[in-house]
């Protein structure tokens, strides 16, 4: 619906998703928030912005390693299996020395997609073949 076809009476569209408090109101003006008076380009554009504000709160399940057990077989072992055996099952690289240094790290958790993992800190999830894929990482460069 283009504006010249819009009604004389503002029509409420959707929330504002920039200010969290106004509603997005669509009128002979123009597309606009009525509390920021941000403006949007089309109704489509608000709801695609929605739909993945959304989608990025849905929790999604890692499996959360240190730096040092990443480097084993993790991307090799079914996530199912990796479940079972947990970090016993993790062969190669520096992980069976960090389990004997200091035991490792091996938590599988439900994180938000806008959170991030700690210092030393690598997640997996589970890959669409069933082995785990490297989600996110943050190496602790400082040794």
């Amino acid at each position: 619906m283009s504006l010249a076809h819009m009604p004389t009476a503002p029509i409420d569209v959707e929330k504002c998703y920039a200010c969290d408090g106004g509603r997005v109101i669509a009128d002979q003006a123009g597309i606009a928030c009525d509390n920021c008076g941000r403006s949007y380009a089309s109704i489509q554009a608000v709801q695609d912005k929605v739909a993945r504000i959304l989608a990025a709160r849905e929790p999604i399940d890692v499996l959360e390693v240190d730096q040092w057990t990443s480097t084993g077989d993790i991307r090799s072992i079914p996530w199912d299996l990796l479940k079972q055996r947990g970090i016993e099952g993790v062969r190669g690289g520096d992980s069976e020395a960090i389990r004997v240094i200091s035991g490792g790290r091996f938590v599988f958790k439900s994180v938000k997609t806008h959170e991030r993992p700690s210092i030393g800190r690598v997640w997996f999830r589970q890959g669409p073949s069933g082995l785990p894929e490297m989600y996110l990482e943050n190496y602790d460069s400082s040794d």
